[in-house]
């Protein structure tokens, strides 16, 4: 019986051991439960703010390829502007050159029309000066001569 009693002894307080990690355990599920509630918090914080990245993410990436977009678009634009350039400094100098081949021809042809104008006075002033001259002997040659003068005098002074 007291054997009995012993283990009945030990019992009980093995009892009363579980009892008390029992009830250690009971007080800490409240805190358990808190420190449950606030992962679950943080966890869902933790999704949304993972949710708004990856929209954030989307945003950025749409127009990031908005904006290669635009900056493929403006590189063709001045990729065929400076080949509009190029071809416009091509046409300039053509231009140039030929205004350049103008000018010299129509100084040449000033130069010529000077000097035939020139050659035309004097030969008006050397049939004028022949017309001017004593008569000589045939009376012919001066009438036919002063009429060619006057016939050559007439289209130049129309």
């Amino acid at each position: 019986m007291q054997q009995e009693a012993e283990r009945s002894r030990e019992e009980m307080a093995s009892v009363r051991r579980i009892l008390a990690q029992a009830e250690l355990q009971l007080e800490a599920v409240p805190r358990l439960k808190r420190e449950a509630a606030d992962l679950r918090e943080q966890l869902e914080q933790a999704q949304a703010a993972g949710v708004e990245a990856g929209k954030l993410a989307a945003v950025a990436e749409a127009q990031r390829a908005g904006e290669q977009a635009s900056q493929q678009h403006a590189e063709a634009r001045l990729a065929r502007t400076e080949e509009r350039e190029q071809q416009i400094c091509k046409d300039l100098a053509d231009a140039i050159a030929a205004h350049q081949v103008t000018r010299e021809r129509l100084v040449e042809s000033v130069g010529l029309a000077s000097a035939a104008q020139a050659e035309l006075k004097q030969r008006r002033v050397q049939d004028d000066a022949k017309i001017e001259a004593p008569a000589e002997p045939s009376g012919e040659k001066e009438a036919t001569g002063a009429a060619g003068t006057r016939a050559r005098k007439a289209p130049g002074k129309s």
